[in-house]
């Protein structure tokens, strides 16, 4: 059992990557305010207004400062919409997540 372990974490891992994304349409079209304020504070950023919902309000308008700044720097380099450049870098997150799970069933393996 114990050396078909990071396989079994390898399957579970992918089918909870699939049930994530199955519905793909959702993903895409259900963008709601905190997306919206994310993108428009990464696009003023990128633009160089500073990272500000509103030109000249200085007030704190994202919850998520590294999502903010990975967004305004595939902006500023040419990708501006960043609703496709979201999922690719969620998706691309998740990938990463799954690996990581994935390989930890071969570092149980290799304590025993």
């Amino acid at each position: 059992m114990n050396r078909f372990l990071p396989y079994i974490i390898g399957i579970i891992a992918i089918c909870l990557v699939i049930a994530i994304y199955y519905d793909t349409d959702t993903l895409w079209h259900n963008q709601y305010d905190d997306s919206y304020i994310t993108y428009r504070v990464a696009v003023n950023l990128a633009e160089g207004r500073g990272m500000v919902f509103n030109e000249g309000e200085r007030i704190e308008a994202s919850s998520s400062f590294l999502y903010v700044i990975i967004l305004a720097g595939f902006y500023r380099i040419g990708f501006h919409n960043l609703e496709t450049v979201s999922f690719v870098v969620n998706m691309m997150a998740v990938g990463v997540i799954a690996g990581f799970v994935y390989l930890s069933g071969f570092v149980l393996l290799s304590k025993e």
